[in-house]
């Protein structure tokens, strides 16, 4: 640039004397001899001269023009040239790693990465800047499966895995330096079973979490700062994932397992003071923390604590009376947390939400269960139904019923019923049948049923060897965690095939049953239901299979029968807690009277 700008001012000083030396040569009256000269060698060294900077017809143009024009116009073209050249240079160009097909060629400029209809999943991806005129950079991360957020990478770096089998589920990209203040950088991705999703920019999620749903394309553009949007924005993230987590300390019962997103924790309907709570969250999306802090009975307000610390207390006796959640740092710009409490007297408060008190002060209540969930800024929460049923009583009879085989089809059904009357249950699952149904083992979960291990591909254990028995289990326990976060704690051998070298190879309480209704075989569901209420009594175990569809139809009336003659229904851990049983690895468990 500097070089063209010397260029045009000695071209300026050229033409400038030429025409001087005309007008001197007029007044002399030498006009003919000096005209001839002018015509002949400057008029052509001028015109070469300009040639060099602009196109032919500038240079007619430059010649018939008067000085002063003659300058600006070699000066605008100069300027309007580096421009446009300047703007074809800068681009984004992006390839992804495919499932079967390894890296694709780099394509640019909001074009499509990977596949669409092929069921695919991209493994990883890398980006870059093309010619940029100004200092920074491109970075960006991607969310895969099993890992999460990877760390943030930049320039042509590879963010996800290869060779792991592991999907990307969603991805971050944001420039960052110089070319930050001129350009913003959007993109989107074609998402199993959603399609294309909405654009997203600046560093914001594109894609899902939570939903187990792969990114098998992608594209990518830069646009100038505050322009226009390539497309809709709408819809750019679904994100299902369990973001917060809670548990809390109960009167005579102790620590309750955790719940997760808007489930109940505590007791309600028993009268048991809250004493004790631990809050953390379960996404690393962004930086930041969740604080919170508790109202005690004697003590007032406590200390704020976060990440899991407890506040309360345990062993004292005392109630919670109230409590207030914040998030903090990053994930609070993009966040809200809501929460609301059981009181005693006055049951299920309102939600309040981002520090709000909820519970009393002053008026000595207990605290006796909390629910809290977290939504994106600028979304309406989904406020999740207060439960129906009370806590377990120690002192009333209680069931586990259990589902074998799944999950499948009928999964949800089954699921619906379990919800609606606020009842629990186990399911020992088949590894190689959970990544297809992802969501429900997720939403089963998330209910506070349990997930035990039922192996990978349903062998008849007995007779197996120790290396197959332990590759049957592991692989089931991985997938499972890689779905809910945790290992299965119990385990069902199918068929009940077992020898004493199955037991010893497990790991974990052998979990079989006392009232089996035969529902694989007689596949009738009033047969199901009335066989189940004709025999079973308190701590017995209930074997059921969700993958046929007389037993979901059975599970509708079974469950609320059940519950109407007074049976609360609990999973495998909780029974094994409330009749005093500290079941161990490899031992063998028909019931839990």
């Amino acid at each position: 640039m500097k070089k063209l700008k010397l260029k045009v001012f000695f071209l300026c000083l050229l033409v400038c004397a030429c025409c001087s030396l005309c007008m001197m040569t007029a007044k002399a009256n030498e006009a003919d001899e000096l005209n001839q000269y002018v015509a002949d060698e400057s008029s052509t060294e001028v015109v070469m001269e300009v040639i060099d900077v602009a196109t032919e017809n500038d240079a007619k143009v430059i010649a018939e023009e008067t000085t002063e024009n003659v300058v600006e116009d070699v000066v605008d073209k100069v300027s309007t040239d580096e421009t446009v050249e300047g703007s074809k240079e800068i681009g984004i160009s992006y390839s992804t790693h495919v499932q079967s097909y390894g890296w694709m060629d780099y394509v640019s400029d909001g074009a499509t990465s990977g596949t669409e209809g092929k069921g695919k999943r991209v493994e990883s991806l890398k980006i870059k800047l093309d010619n940029s005129p100004y200092s920074g950079s491109v970075t960006y991360r991607t969310h895969v499966q099993a890992h999460g957020w990877m760390n943030w990478v930049s320039d042509s770096a590879v963010s996800g895995t290869e060779g792991q089998a592991k999907r990307v589920e969603a991805v971050q990209i944001k420039l960052t330096g110089e070319i930050a203040n001129y350009y913003d950088i959007y993109y989107r991705v074609h998402a199993q079973s959603f399609g294309w999703l909405g654009w997203a920019k600046n560093g914001e999620s594109a894609g899902s979490c939570g939903a187990s749903k792969r990114v098998e394309a992608i594209q990518i553009c830069l646009v100038e700062k505050g322009g226009v949007a390539p497309g809709i924005t709408d819809n750019e993230f679904v994100n299902r994932a369990s973001l917060v987590k809670y548990r809390t300390h109960v009167q005579v019962l102790g620590w309750r397992d955790y719940s997760r997103d808007g489930n109940a924790n505590g007791s309600w309907g028993i009268n048991k003071r809250l004493e004790g709570i631990n809050i953390s969250l379960n996404t690393k999306e962004y930086s930041g923390d969740i604080q919170y802090r508790t109202h005690v009975q004697s003590y007032g307000w406590m200390n704020w604590v976060s990440g899991g610390a407890l506040s309360g207390t345990t062993g004292q006796s005392k109630r919670l009376e109230a409590i207030e959640i914040k998030l903090t740092g990053e994930i609070a710009e993009h966040y809200d947390i809501y929460y609301r409490v059981h009181c005693q007297k006055y049951g299920w408060m309102n939600w309040v939400s981002n520090g709000a008190k909820a519970g009393t002060t002053g008026e000595s209540k207990r605290l006796e269960a909390i629910q809290i969930i977290m939504c994106q800024k600028g979304t309406t929460p989904k406020f999740p139904a207060a439960p129906t049923n009370k806590m377990i009583d120690p002192t009333k009879p209680m069931i586990a019923i259990t589902y074998d085989d799944g999950p499948g089809i009928y999964t949800d059904r089954v699921l619906d019923v379990l919800e609606k009357y606020d009842a629990k249950a186990t399911f020992f699952v088949i590894g190689c049948q959970v990544n297809s149904f992802p969501n429900q083992v997720r939403r089963a979960y998330n209910m506070g049923c349990q997930i035990g291990n039922h192996t990978w591909s349903h062998p008849m254990l007995a007779g197996q060897s120790v290396g197959s028995i332990q590759n049957q289990i592991q692989s089931t326990d991985a997938v499972v965690k890689s779905i809910i976060g945790v290992n299965p704690t119990v385990m069902r051998p199918p068929g009940g095939s077992m020898n004493q070298t199955v037991c010893n190879t497990v790991g974990k309480p052998l979990i079989m049953w006392s009232v089996d209704p035969r529902d694989w075989a007689n596949r009738s569901a009033s047969y199901v239901t009335n066989h189940v209420l004709n025999y079973v009594q308190d701590g017995d175990i209930v074997l059921l299979h969700d993958i046929h569809y007389s037993t979901a139809v059975a599970t509708e009336t079974l469950i609320p029968s059940l519950i109407n003659r007074g049976y609360q229904l609990v999973t495998i851990d909780e029974l094994a807690q409330y009749k005093g049983y500290k079941m161990t690895a490899g031992t063998v468990y028909n019931n839990l009277r």
